[in-house]
């Protein structure tokens, strides 16, 4: 899975989630919540391929 699919993935998710909340500021806040998850996703992925890349030289 490419690194932008990550992000987007959580954040549709994210945004899944606020359209079954009656305020809009739940709405923004799963939004941002989803986001957030993506980016942290996307951190951890980042840096056990790099950790893979610099053991196998």
């Amino acid at each position: 899975m490419k690194r932008g699919e990550i992000v987007g993935a959580t954040t549709l998710l994210g945004l899944g989630i606020g359209f079954f909340t009656d305020s809009p500021l739940k709405f923004i806040g799963s939004l941002l919540i989803g986001t957030g998850v993506g980016l942290l996703i996307d951190y951890i992925t980042s840096v056990f391929s790099e950790r893979k890349k610099q053991s196998s030289s």
